[in-house]
């Protein structure tokens, strides 16, 4: 059985499925959704936009999110916008776009509708924390709080309840240092040890298993992997400026070892 988020942290990130959510809706402007619709197939964007429009307009997303506009969310997650390539868009606007994909994602893998169909979370909330990160405290704070109103959604089989619980220690480390105790980010560290100790017989495949019991820390127990090197650049920034923090320096370490 998952263990419930740590009580201190639930009260410096008030769960909410809303905030960071309605913020980022608010947020785009037509033409940002029409840059999000055209990243998939020309013959379609007429389709994307209109279920993206929906969405902003009606702060809502289907059960069961559809082909339309769940493909073009996805691609937009995959964006980098600190890296100048021409087909997406950069700085400020490209955070932006991509918080908003990956946010809509997260809120839609909490519906029971979406289990099995959308993968690979870790990733997009890899992206949603730098996008955050780069947007400003205020952002870090909403994106808190979604992570708590989320973690009663997880199943017993994710892995995705240590990632979050990482996430939010670095969120929370980020923008509330002066609130957090290196006693408290042990006791995150130490529930974290206890999911990945849970997890480790937890599935038939024989290479999970081997990764599960094997690897030095829960980042090689994930399988969907293509947003590893942000995981380890979170770990390496939070070793680096929060050296008191002596539980959390060690599982850095850890995260580390498993390049």
């Amino acid at each position: 059985m998952i263990l419930p988020v740590p009580l201190f942290i639930a009260e410096l990130f008030p769960p909410s499925r809303n905030r960071l959510f309605h913020s980022l809706c608010d947020q785009m402007t037509d033409d940002m959704l029409v840059e999000i619709a055209n990243c998939d197939n020309p013959g379609h964007v007429q389709e994307y936009l209109a279920a993206l429009r929906k969405i902003k307009e009606t702060y809502e997303i289907e059960s069961r999110l559809t082909w339309v506009p769940k493909e073009v969310l996805s691609l937009t997650r995959w964006s980098e916008p600190d890296e100048l390539r021409p087909y997406y868009s950069h700085g400020q606007r490209g955070h932006m776009l991509r918080a908003f994909c990956c946010v809509t994602l997260l809120v839609a893998g909490a519906d029971p509708a979406n289990d099995d169909y959308i993968d690979g979370e870790n990733e997009t909330l890899a992206q949603a924390i730098e996008s955050c990160l780069y947007l400003g405290a205020e952002h870090c704070q909403e994106l808190g709080e979604l992570l708590t109103w989320r973690y009663p959604t997880f199943h017993d089989y994710d892995t995705f309840p240590m990632f979050a619980i990482f996430a939010l220690m670095v969120l929370a480390l980020n923008i509330h240092t002066d609130k957090i105790s290196p006693d408290q980010t042990a006791s995150m560290v130490d529930q974290l040890a206890t999911e990945q100790e849970r997890l480790k017989g937890t599935d038939d495949d024989p290479w999970i298993l081997w990764n599960r019991k094997y690897r030095s820390s829960f980042l090689g127990m994930e399988t969907f992997d293509q947003k590893h090197r942000k995981w380890l650049y979170f770990a390496s920034q939070i070793k680096s400026d929060y050296p008191k923090h002596l539980a959390v320096s060690e599982l850095a370490t850890d995260m580390l070892k498993d390049r």
